[in-house]
C-alpha cells in the first residue's frame, strides 16, 4: 500500500499527465501571466465575451514559447480566438501549472467574427 501511494505521488510530481479529454472554448485573451515563488509557471486569462466581468484561467506549458507568444499577441490585438485544451488526469503542476484545474492549453487559432 505504501508503494502504491509513493508511486502515485511520484507520478503526480514528475508529470505523468495522462490525457483524459480535450475541448475548446472561444473568447478573448485578457492576459498571459507568469507566477510562482520558486518555479514560475504561465497561465492564460480569457473571457468568453468582451463585456463579461468573469475571467477564466487555463495553464500553458512553460516550454511552449511559440504558443505563449501567439497568446500574448492575441491579447494585444483583442481578436476572438478558439482556445484548444487538454484535460489531464495527473497534471505536472510542479513544473507547469499553479492552478487547481488540470487543463493545459495546446493551441489557439483566430475565429472570424462573421455574424
Amino acid at each position: 500500500m505504501k508503494t502504491l501511494l509513493l508511486l502515485g505521488l511520484l507520478l503526480k510530481v514528475s508529470g505523468c499527465g495522462c490525457e483524459v479529454g480535450e475541448g475548446s472554448a472561444t473568447g478573448y485573451v485578457t492576459s498571459v501571466e507568469e507566477s510562482g515563488l520558486i518555479w514560475t509557471t504561465p497561465a492564460l486569462s480569457w473571457k468568453s465575451d468582451t463585456e463579461s466581468s468573469h475571467t477564466n484561467k487555463l495553464c500553458v506549458r512553460k516550454n511552449k514559447e511559440k504558443l505563449l507568444t501567439e497568446l500574448r499577441q492575441f491579447g494585444k490585438t483583442r481578436e476572438r480566438v478558439e482556445i484548444i485544451y487538454s484535460r489531464l488526469f495527473l497534471v505536472d503542476w510542479l513544473w507547469n501549472c499553479n492552478l487547481d484545474e488540470s487543463v493545459i492549453v495546446t493551441s489557439v487559432k483566430v475565429i472570424s467574427d462573421r455574424r
